[in-house]
């Protein structure tokens, strides 16, 4: 992920849709 604008880029949620069987974590967590 680049943030390119002048401003910090906080509170991001980030998500995924995996196919079925699949699990996907993201670390940190929120």
């Amino acid at each position: 992920m680049v943030n390119s604008g002048s401003a910090p880029a906080t509170d991001l949620e980030l998500s995924a849709t995996p196919p079925s069987g699949w699990n996907v974590e993201f670390d940190p967590s929120r």
